[in-house]
């Protein structure tokens, strides 16, 4: 816990050092807007929230979160304006950069210190993220890694992960969870090649764990 921490502060000063925050557009995102935000504030200290028009209980959450900035847009219009508002708010507070996290879970906080990386090598480059770099962020932090896909595309992300991940990295698959053709296997992404499944379009959970070094 204290390495992690440890890293966290690094990854903090740096990040304000380079003049980069993060943005996080939201529209009714009440049931993952506060685990979210609380994750990428944990990662950096420059967090603006565009509250794009919420009419759940996400205003009334993020009141609640000290430490970060609130941008709030009469009516929802939709995740290009809300991250026109929010690149507008970061310039008027004289940030040079940002990162721009979805509310809804699907993007990881734990990944902003590799984009923190990529931005100090390329620093004039539009930096895109993709998800060959969770299995590092695994490593490192000891922590499972969590993926969920469009359904359509379950066969795609689970070929790209049997091919491009470590041998001993252990690799969930869990599919139509409580219904009765619900799924489940653990196994190493060695054992996957070996016996692999087709999952299909249905609703599905990538856990991915990767190897300690030795």
């Amino acid at each position: 816990m204290q390495e992690i921490t440890s890293l966290n502060t690094d990854c903090r000063q740096r990040l304000r050092s380079r003049g980069i925050c993060v943005i996080v557009p939201t529209f009714n995102n009440a049931g993952t807007i506060l685990d979210v935000v609380t994750r990428t504030h944990a990662m950096c200290h420059d967090v603006i929230v565009v509250n794009d028009g919420c009419t759940d209980s996400t205003p009334q959450i993020l009141s609640a979160v000290e430490g970060i900035t609130v941008v709030t847009l009469p009516r929802n219009s939709g995740k290009g304006c809300a991250l026109k508002a929010g690149f507008r708010k970061a310039i008027e507070m004289g940030f040079a950069y940002a990162i721009t996290l979805d509310a809804d879970g699907q993007h990881f906080p734990e990944d902003i210190p590799l984009l923190l990386e990529a931005n100090i090598k390329h620093p004039d480059a539009l930096i895109v993220g993709e998800r060959k770099d969770l299995e590092k962020q695994s490593r490192l932090l000891d922590q499972s890694q969590i993926l969920i896909e469009t359904p359509y595309r379950n066969d795609a992300l689970f070929a790209d992960m049997l091919a491009g991940l470590a041998g001993d990295t252990r690799l969930c698959v869990a599919a139509d969870i409580t219904l009765p053709t619900q799924y489940i296997r653990t196994d190493t992404v060695a054992g996957w090649r070996r016996k692999p499944a087709e999952i299909g379009k249905r609703p599905c959970v990538f856990i991915l764990l990767a190897a300690r070094p030795r």
